[in-house]
């Protein structure tokens, strides 16, 4: 790397990752006047700074990820920008409870949220009608992302983007995580007769949980107060909670916890390019492990305080929204080639498939790209589900079963985010995982 400032390229790069996390933040609240992050250093997003960098240097896979994830952003940054504005604008004609044009934003908010089947397959009808603009540039987005990957190495850049050695591996993951959670959704999900019921089921609107109302910062950290300090770590925000639909919601809240408690736990001793990853697997691993507690009964009852019987049917639904998620991203990994290579029929074609296999019916062509939308953390997420299984049964082994109480526990945590992080996985070590991930289904269903 003699050809590269490196102190300048890691500073750069730490500015460029808070620059990038603000803008998230503005294109989900205003994609009209969104800035772009990029252009001020525009260098570290640059491909002639990706192929200088030295191959050979034990920084490069942390290096080179972020400087490919960059450049990927920036040289997408308006039809990213596009796609926001097309979910932002009002585009859905509906006439419950009144007529109105809304965003396809608030069209999807509402069919989440929707309690009864007639207003379920009504939405989807209109998010149907108005899906067209969605499609479209979601497609020309991951298609212009496919162009500059092609470009930048193709395939070969594989592990820069996500956490498995190859491309091929990531997707017999997925197809793994599919089969090996097929029969479990059959006898759980049953046949449902149409996308949005199977949709309903991941949502956890059954199960009669007395989940609260409204989700509050003090709900969602008071489980984890007191000897296990798992609140001591420096600078731990919260930020906005989701709103509840169901019992999906207080899962979300979980993972969200997680994740920023990973954040919060993040390496001090190293710059942040040297000490993160852009795949985002450390954090979305956090979150899925804190979520998976909610598939305990005794986090059900000691932590959260719930009866015995309410703790069981709470358990229930988690596993039957954790089955639904994990399923639906498996279906969206698979997506992602066909998207990035910008093969429009067979994404319709093969997003209809993939979502009948996931959920037991098709979520319509028409909505390809538009629901569900695809990200490029998506591998992670995957694999996060069957990962954090794994580490919740290790930690159960070695702490008793609540064993988010122990301090021991929250520190062997905290010790391995203030490491570095693997760049890549190793198959092995997913296919335990997955195991593990089926087994914690089994017996909350159970």
């Amino acid at each position: 790397m003699a050809s590269i400032d490196l102190e300048r390229l890691l500073q750069d790069l730490a500015a460029t990752q808070a620059a990038v996390r603000i803008h998230g933040e503005e294109l989900r609240q205003d994609p009209e006047h969104a800035g772009n992050p990029y252009e001020a250093r525009r260098w570290v997003s640059g491909l002639s700074t990706f192929q200088a960098l030295d191959p050979g240097d034990p920084a490069w896979p942390y290096l080179a990820s972020w400087v490919l994830w960059f450049l990927l952003g920036r040289t997408s940054h308006e039809e990213e920008r596009r796609e926001a504005l097309a979910r932002t604008r009002p585009s859905v004609q509906v006439t419950t409870p009144s007529p109105e044009e809304i965003s396809w934003r608030q069209g999807v908010s509402r069919l989440v949220r929707a309690t009864s089947e007639g207003e379920r397959v009504t939405l989807a009808q209109a998010l149907e009608v108005a899906a067209g603009p969605i499609h479209g540039a979601s497609r020309e987005l991951w298609m212009r992302r496919g162009e500059v990957l092609r470009r930048a190495g193709g395939d070969s850049l594989a592990p820069l983007l996500q956490p498995m050695p190859t491309w091929a591996s990531l997707l017999a993951e997925a197809n793994a995580l599919l089969e090996a959670t097929e029969d479990l959704a059959r006898d759980t999900l049953g046949r449902p007769r149409n996308w949005t019921e199977a949709l309903a089921q991941g949502v956890g609107q059954q199960g009669d949980v007395p989940w609260p109302r409204r989700l509050s910062p003090r709900w969602l950290l008071a489980p984890f107060e007191g000897e296990a300090r798992w609140l001591e770590v420096p600078g731990l925000r919260l930020g906005v909670l989701p709103e509840v639909a169901g019992g999906s919601s207080v899962t979300r809240a979980m993972a969200h916890l997680g994740a920023r408690w990973a954040d919060a736990a993040a390496p001090r001793h190293l710059p942040p390019p040297l000490g993160t990853l852009p795949s985002a697997l450390a954090r979305t691993r956090s979150g899925a492990l804190l979520a998976s507690l909610l598939l305990t009964r005794t986090f059900l009852r000691k932590g959260l305080g719930l009866s015995d019987a309410e703790a069981t049917r709470a358990r229930r639904q988690q596993a039957r929204v954790v089955l639904v998620a994990v399923r639906l991203e498996a279906a969206r990994v698979l997506l992602l080639r066909p998207a990035l290579q910008g093969e429009g029929a067979q994404v319709r074609q093969e997003a209809e498939a993939l979502t009948h296999r996931a959920l037991g019916a098709p979520i319509p062509a028409a909505l390809a790209l538009a629901f569900p939308q695809l990200h490029p953390t998506g591998p992670a997420r995957l694999l996060s589900f069957s990962l954090a299984a794994a580490d919740a049964f290790r930690l159960r082994n070695e702490h008793d079963e609540d064993w988010y109480r122990n301090p021991r526990a929250v520190l062997a945590l905290r010790d391995r985010l203030d490491r570095a992080p693997d760049p890549t996985l190793r198959e092995v070590e997913t296919a335990q995982a997955r195991k593990a991930l089926v087994t914690a289904l089994l017996e909350a269903l159970g």
